[in-house]
Formats: structure tokens, sequence, C-alpha cells
């Protein structure tokens, strides 16, 4: 069975997650990022949910490279935060509304680790 894929526009990221976690996909697994440099100028930002059946939703947006921000749908999803917050640190995406403490990588750590143009 394969995941079943909605694209959102960004403004519509928080709402577009809600509306899913209200339609019965009510099982949050992951947030994270593909750096999309060579194919677009962007970054794409996916979120997997799941029903309690165990059928799978990939929700993504394209976010620009130049101004990566994303709302938070940790109110939504308390486990997002701290996915979000790993993303933000790799590919130095804000995700507005979230927590933006560091999470994984030392102070003197240089850069997000998975932008491709860093």
């Amino acid at each position: 069975m394969s995941d079943e894929l909605r694209r959102v526009e960004p403004s519509d990221w928080r709402a577009a997650v809600a509306a899913a976690r209200d339609e019965g996909w009510a099982h949050f697994d992951w947030v994270s990022a593909v750096d999309e440099i060579g194919r677009e100028p962007a970054f794409r930002v996916i979120c997997r949910l799941r029903t309690p059946e165990g059928a799978a939703l990939r929700l993504d947006t394209l976010i620009p490279r130049d101004a990566p921000v994303l709302d938070s749908v940790a109110a939504v999803f308390a486990g997002a935060g701290w996915h979000e917050r790993e993303t933000a640190e790799s590919f130095g995406i804000r995700f507005a509304g979230g927590d933006d403490r560091p999470l994984l990588l030392a102070a003197s750590f240089d850069g997000p680790p998975l932008r491709k143009d860093e």
C-alpha cells in the first residue's frame, strides 16, 4: 500500500495538517525536509500521518530557499515539535510559532548540515 500524497500551498500548511487530522489521519509519524537544489530553488517539507488502521498520508509543500519559513504544526500534533526543531537545525528552515531552541548540534557547529549549498 503506497502513501496518499497531498500537495499543499505553504500558506495552507497548518490548516491542511489540521484538516487531515480531523479526517482521521490521527497518528503523527514525522516531519522533515528535502533540499530541492538543482531542481527547484526551494525546500520540500513533508509531514507523514497515519490512520489507526495503518494507511499513510504525505502532505508536502515547497518553500523558497531565500525565505525558508513555514508555520509550525506542533499545536496540531505535539510530537511534531521535535521533528521541526531537527529540520530547522538540519536545513535552516524556521517554523513560525514553533520551538526555536537548538536540539542536536553543538553551538559551535557552523551552518545547516543537510543544505546542499552550504
